[in-house]
């Protein structure tokens, strides 16, 4: 049945809508896959809804049904995939030479490198990770009785007036903290730069027992933990939250670079006050029901993790297990609280130091 002119018109609206919403999605994204999947949607949507006008002129395309639909929502489209199913399989990894953050696997520890965050339910999550060992290799720093995951315990740092958590116009994008993996008589002291996707790293591994030296007004500049130090310094940041959560890694290698895979549960924080980094299990569970999962990569996004994302249609988002720390725990100061406290006054040793 050919379409009225009215019916064609209303088509040809819906269709430059429905790019130029794409348009926008696609310029407020900064990883090619996203970008490609922002510009597709909708453009599949609309595709759909032609195909249907065609059928049944009786009805615009805002409330056209596939055919055999008898209610009156338009059923969810199938997703888009980047590759065939069949084409990804084990032949396309590569061996992998190093499960650490892909941030981390330059010489300097610095990027380009990318880390995608997602919050899904535990239903989703185990779903997802059925694809990551079908696909992608265990992590081997996993223990047993975490089902091939471990425990991560990371200590947090801020000022006085919690300028990182308020995100401050000189801390929104560094994050300065110490971690420590199971029960290791090691640590690393690390700065993280996060710039939109893009992250980076510079991580040194101290011994555990020299953890209180961050805290003590020392200029050994031999110390491996000197720099990081040094930075704690000259920006008054001082420990005041503590995070242990399980974690489980996957980690891969394919045409595109290395990638990672991570889920990260059982997330458990406290409020402190002093350079101790140990495993807990008290405190509030910050995210009950709800995983962290991670995508870590190197340039653009790779095709497993392009299908991956399509497969599952998954979406990102921003979250931060400090923030959710702080706020779960009932530690956010009002405007009020905060202009009385008193900021840190360097010594004249520090000073030297700096």
């Amino acid at each position: 049945m050919r379409q009225s002119k009215h019916h064609r018109s209303l088509t040809v609206i819906s269709l430059t809508r429905r790019l130029q919403i794409g348009w926008k999605r696609w310029r407020n994204t900064s990883t090619d896959g996203h970008r490609f999947v922002c510009l597709l949607k909708p453009l599949r949507l609309t595709a759909a809804g032609i195909k249907q006008a065609g059928t049944d002129s009786n009805h615009s395309i805002n409330s056209a049904r596939l055919p055999g639909d008898t209610t009156h929502n338009r059923p969810r489209p199938e997703p888009a995939r980047f590759l065939p199913p069949e084409t990804l399989t084990v032949s396309m990894m590569l061996p992998v030479a190093n499960f650490e953050s892909p941030s981390l696997q330059t010489p300097d520890g610095s990027g380009p490198a990318f880390e995608m965050k997602f919050l899904i339910d535990e239903s989703l999550a185990q779903q997802v990770e059925a694809w990551g060992h079908a696909r992608l290799q265990l992590d081997p720093n996993g223990i047993d009785e975490l089902n091939g995951g471990y425990r991560t315990t990371t200590l947090y740092t801020d000022t006085p007036t919690l300028d990182v958590y308020r995100k401050s116009k000189k801390f929104r994008s560094r994050k300065y903290r110490v971690r420590r993996y199971g029960d290791a008589d090691w640590l690393y002291v690390e700065r993280k730069t996060k710039r939109g996707e893009q992250v980076a790293k510079r991580r040194s591994r101290i011994v555990a027992a020299d953890l209180g030296a961050l805290g003590l007004l020392t200029t050994d500049e031999t110390w491996d933990g000197a720099w990081f130090r040094d930075c704690l310094r000259r920006r008054q940041l001082g420990p005041v939250s503590q995070i242990t959560y399980e974690r489980l890694a996957f980690g891969g290698q394919c045409e595109e670079g290395p990638l990672r895979l991570t889920f990260d549960r059982n997330i458990h924080g406290a409020i402190i006050a002093d350079w101790t980094l140990a495993p807990f299990s008290s405190g509030p569970l910050l995210l009950n029901g709800f995983v962290i999962m991670e995508l870590k990569f190197r340039t653009a996004l790779p095709s497993p993790f392009k299908l991956l994302v399509q497969e599952f249609q998954l979406t990102s988002t921003t979250v931060s297990k400090y923030r959710l720390c702080r706020e779960q725990n009932g530690a956010v100061p009002t405007e009020t609280e905060s202009s009385q406290i008193v900021p840190l006054t360097l010594t004249s040793e520090t000073q030297h130091a700096r």
